[in-house]
């Protein structure tokens, strides 16, 4: 599983856990942890993409 299909994957079950509204709000009150979670996948991507 490559990151870009991992990020994907993620993407898909957090959607899955909450609904669009639901996302919002959890990004309103979370940017810290959310854009903490998305760079340090966004970090592996870059680690491993000339693997």
């Amino acid at each position: 599983m490559n990151n870009l299909d991992e990020y994907n994957f993620i993407q898909k079950y957090i959607k899955q856990i909450l609904t669009d509204n639901q996302m919002k709000i959890e990004v309103n009150n979370s940017k810290g942890i959310l854009s903490s979670t998305i760079a340090f996948i966004g970090s592996l991507g870059l680690k491993s993409s000339t693997a």
